[in-house]
């Protein structure tokens, strides 16, 4: 935003470009007086409502798609309980008993069930792409900002500042 802004850009593209809206609002209250800054109401310029109107649209219809296609009965309604009963009666004339009953369990184990809770979720997150890939995203990242500054020593002038 300071390169379009500070420089030679239009403040329409700065706006635009901005997912925060900021750009509007300082050109805004920069030409306010300390009253009108403790009492002031911003204007809805046009650009300002192209920038809104930009930045949460798509989310907005994003949510939609995604709303429409999971459905509230899919996700709270049982199946069919006459499907499920054949099921549970085919499922026990394949299933036979083998080797002797098992026996009672004894005293449950909070670190067991702190471990099997885990590899739940574990499982759970790896099941689909997104947490892979966010993985891969944050390795690549983190290798890539490692690279960019190992060549850098105390002394050398041309290396990045750290604070």
């Amino acid at each position: 935003m300071v390169v379009v802004r500070g420089g030679e850009g239009s403040p329409v593209l700065a706006t635009l470009l901005d997912p925060s809206g900021f750009a509007e609002i300082e050109e805004q209250a920069n030409l306010w007086t300390p009253r009108e800054k403790a009492a002031g109401v911003l204007r809805m310029t046009a650009p300002f409502v192209a920038n809104r109107l930009l930045w949460t649209l798509p989310g907005l219809l994003l949510l939609w798609v995604v709303l429409r296609r999971v459905g509230r009965e899919r996700l709270v309604l049982e199946r069919d309980p006459a499907r499920r009963r054949e099921r549970r009666s085919a499922a026990r004339r394949r299933t036979a008993p083998s080797g002797p009953p098992l026996a009672a369990p004894g005293r449950p184990s909070g670190v067991c069930a702190t471990l099997s809770e885990a590899a739940w979720h574990a499982g759970l997150s790896f099941r689909g792409w997104a947490t892979p890939l966010t993985l891969l995203m944050l390795t690549a990242m983190g290798w890539a900002d490692r690279s960019s500054t190992s060549s850098c020593t105390p002394t050398a002038r041309s290396c990045p500042v750290r604070t």
